[in-house]
């Protein structure tokens, strides 16, 4: 305990000792107890102050409070100083433990994204109180909301104010609510704001108070809608994109799910991506795909699924492993993409390319053959000419000329294969053409396989050679006979091919049977000259032929077979425009044949050319006046 006199001595004390409290008399020599109060209070607000005086009166008193003071007594009751003074250092330590409570809570709350506040439900919403921290997270002190009734509400975007008065007035009834809005911030920039608040009652249950605190969520609805729009480009993905985690399936794209034909709502978790691969594919799978990606991170190749309905689906693939901090797989995501389409274009275009080199050797032969057959056709007729009736030797020198002949017919059908046969095209209706062809067919299958020809009731407009399409039809019908030996059915049908099935417009022919059908390695080689199934009864080549023809008429030829469940040939050929005429030839007409006078050798085979011209002045030509180098070899001497 300190004392002093005056005022000078107890700003002395004031500033060099610790006290309590401090209790000072009313009347002190030069000066008195309520400047004795303010110096104090002014220095440490929490210190109590009590006063004493033996003249106290109640405006005193009065006065001291409203000016601070904790205590006031007077001297004739100074018994009761030392309860009064325990009574004002219980509540200093209660102020000093409030003040330092409230100052960890505003610490905790700056340090926090929610903001509290309180606020009147009448009168718009006028904010009560608003947390310091407020300004950090929108701009705005806590002043700009205590002091404009409006301020909240009008930063609150017109479109959202009405969603909040609806949160307050299920709030209402219920006790609480939330809502999510937009509020303007100090920057001009809409934030948005998370809203969650409780409704505070009066005794009579009347609801006066709605306190409660918002967060600012902008980045959750950013990162929200960046994940929607994420997957939205993952939907709409034409690429299939799974992710796998402990092997079971958590994720798959439509894509994905149309690829290996499951439902859009089937629940796929309890599935595995190895559950539609075949037995090798997934000892691959095990065994190099997923090692390669835990290695380095990611691997790319060539897979096959199998698709619900065991279709054999090919894909191109990317499979990434996903390692967490601590380096062990989080989870697998794989990419992938049917090249179902890319593969049957590459097998077509090899195909294509063996079928090309195959035709252009086939027509090599045909010429080389051809320029044989000349020399030995030439000197058979001109010995038989020579010879007379009745010469021992004319009927042999005779057979080798039927034999040279009919080796012609065989080049007429090399020359058919490699494409180089001339052609007269026509613009004809595919349909009554085979429509025409009917009794011709049935008579050439028999009668024991029955025939359907079903033509399109549109104009199936072709430019063809008539006599080689028909030889199309024909051998495909001999063909599907033979692969009836017990009997069937041949049906032949036309179809005008809409513009979006196919690119341009297209008319198809369609040859099928219930035959004995092909494997997949017989469809492989099928239109290849001199491959036959028949043995020692077939050529090879009339397959060949009808290939031949097709090309060289703008079309293309696709076989669809299996053993036991017999064959289509579908043909698609360019429709030619509606009123093209009749006629439109592809090649000149074949020149009459030249005077026997006029005879000359177009043979680029020395010997031929040579050993002819050479032997024509000496042995006149046929009696009948013939070119007998070419006869019955068409061009194919001039190729």
């Amino acid at each position: 305990m300190f004392y002093s006199a005056d005022e000078e001595s107890c700003r002395k004390i004031f500033e060099e000792m610790e006290f309590d409290a401090v209790v000072t008399d009313h009347n002190i020599p030069g000066t008195d107890g309520y400047k004795i109060l303010h110096y104090v209070k002014s220095r440490r607000p929490d210190c109590p102050v009590i006063m004493c005086t033996g003249t106290g009166t109640e405006e005193i008193a009065a006065r001291g409070f409203s000016e601070n003071l904790d205590a006031y007594i007077q001297k004739r009751n100074y018994r009761q100083l030392p309860a009064v003074l325990k009574k004002v250092l219980d509540q200093a330590q209660v102020r000093s433990d409030l003040r330092s409570t409230k100052e960890r809570l505003e610490r905790l709350v700056s340090a926090s994204p929610a903001v509290i506040y309180s606020a009147r439900i009448d009168g718009g919403f006028q904010v009560l109180f608003v947390s310091a921290n407020v300004e950090t997270q929108l701009g705005f002190s806590p002043a700009d909301y205590l002091n404009d009734a409006e301020f909240r509400m009008s930063h609150i975007h017109p479109d959202d104010r009405e969603r909040l008065n609806s949160a307050v007035a299920r709030a209402l009834k219920t006790g609480f609510g939330t809502a999510e809005y937009r509020f303007k911030a100090a920057d001009e920039s809409y934030r948005w704001i998370r809203d969650e608040f409780r409704i505070s009652a009066d005794g009579a249950g009347k609801a006066t108070e709605i306190a409660g605190y918002w967060i600012d969520i902008t980045g959750q609805k950013q990162a929200s809608e960046t994940a929607e729009q994420l997957l939205a480009i993952i939907d709409a993905s034409p690429e299939g994109i799974a992710m796998t985690e402990t092997g079971r399936v958590q994720f798959m794209n439509p894509a994905a799910r149309r690829l290996l034909g499951i439902g859009p709502e089937e629940d796929v978790t309890a599935r595995h991506l190895l559950d539609f691969r075949e037995p090798e594919m997934r000892e691959f799978m095990n065994g190099t795909v997923l090692p390669t990606a835990v290695r380095d991170g990611l691997w790319s190749g060539e897979t096959v699924y199998v698709s619900r309905d065991g279709r054999r689906v090919p894909v191109s693939q990317v499979v990434i492993a996903h390692k967490n901090a601590g380096g062990a797989i989080a989870f697998y995501s794989t990419i992938f993409r049917d090249i179902s389409e890319q593969k049957e274009m590459e097998a077509r275009l090899r195909h294509a390319q063996k079928m090309q080199a195959i035709h252009r050797l086939a027509g090599g032969m045909a010429h080389d053959f051809n320029n044989l057959l000349t020399v030995v056709l030439g000197y058979a007729d001109m010995l038989v000419a020579e010879l007379g009736p009745g010469h021992p030797m004319r009927h042999r020198i005779q057979a080798i000329g039927a034999a040279a002949r009919r080796g012609g017919g065989l080049t007429r059908q090399l020359l058919a294969v490699s494409r180089r046969q001339p052609m007269r095209f026509r613009v004809v209706d595919l349909s009554k053409s085979v429509e025409g062809m009917k009794d011709m067919l049935q008579r050439l299958i028999g009668e024991d396989v029955g025939l359907t020809v079903h033509a399109d009731e549109l104009p199936a407009l072709v430019r063809v050679d008539t006599s080689q399409m028909e030889q199309v039809i024909l051998n495909l019908a001999v063909n599907a006979r033979d692969a009836m030996p017990n009997g069937g059915r041949l049906d032949v049908s036309t179809r005008r091919l809409p513009e979006n099935e196919k690119a341009g417009k297209s008319v198809r022919l369609t040859v099928s049977d219930t035959g004995d059908g092909m494997s997949p390695e017989t469809q492989e080689h099928i239109f290849e000259p001199f491959f036959t199934t028949k043995g020692e009864q077939g050529t090879g080549l009339w397959l060949a032929l009808v290939y031949g023809i097709v090309d060289q008429s703008g079309g293309e030829i696709r076989v669809r077979s299996a053993i036991g469940k017999g064959t289509t040939f579908e043909i698609d050929l360019p429709a030619a425009p509606a009123g093209t005429a009749e006629l439109e030839n592809g090649e000149a007409e074949a020149p009459a044949r030249q005077a026997a006078s006029e005879v000359t050798w177009g043979h680029d085979d020395a010997p031929v050319s040579g050993r002819l011209s050479l032997n024509s002045r000496k042995w006149p030509l046929s009696p009948q006046g013939q070119n007998c180098p070419n006869c019955g070899f068409g061009s194919a001497g001039n190729t």
